[in-house]
């Protein structure tokens, strides 16, 4: 089986459209807020813990938000 790679990047079709990035994350949501964060990165996926709960799309926002501080905190160092 061939393996998937974490972070691919997507070449734009067109002149005009964006280059996007594709982040192949494994989210466990329920987490204490203690291990709240990216707790892994591996060739395949990137692991992260959530506190919120798989419901109603809380878990996916709170990932967002993680992911979001941690590029914007790269992109300040």
């Amino acid at each position: 089986m061939a393996s998937r790679s974490a972070i691919t990047l997507i070449q734009k079709s067109k002149a005009s459209a964006p280059e996007m990035l594709q982040l192949r994350c494994h989210i466990r949501p329920g987490a204490s807020k203690v291990r709240e964060g990216v707790s892994a990165v591996t060739d395949e996926s990137i692991e992260l813990c959530v506190s919120a709960p798989p419901q109603d799309g809380k878990a996916n926002k709170a990932v967002i938000e993680i992911l979001s501080e941690d590029c914007r905190r790269m992109s300040c160092d």
